[in-house]
């Protein structure tokens, strides 16, 4: 395997072309405390659910924490390294997830 480079572009420059995002899914493997913060405003203005993979408990608290501050609606929870129990029964979890959704 040799090296690839690749371009790198944030968050706000991906939703740039659009007016609306319907679902934003995400996994961005540990730095969605980078990644969120940094463009709350403009997932408040264009998206209306988003799901993340979170990979660490402090991640998961965080951003359901900045979620509701903004107000949004928690519609999935599930902290990584857990067992919950989910509509399709017992399941556990390696990478947590939470969806939200934009009361905007």
């Amino acid at each position: 395997g040799g090296v690839v480079n690749v371009v790198m572009v944030t968050l706000e420059e991906v939703l740039a072309p659009f007016a609306n995002v319907h679902l934003l899914d995400m996994d961005i493997q540990g730095v969605e405390m980078h990644v969120i913060p940094a463009v709350r405003e403009v997932l408040l203005q264009k998206v209306h659910r988003i799901h993340i993979g979170t990979h660490h408990i402090t991640i998961h608290q965080t951003l359901r924490e900045v979620f509701r501050r903004d107000h949004w609606i928690i519609e999935t929870d599930y902290p990584p390294l857990s067992s919950v129990h989910t509509p399709f029964g017992w399941t556990s979890f390696r990478d947590g997830v939470l969806t939200a959704l934009n009361t905007r």
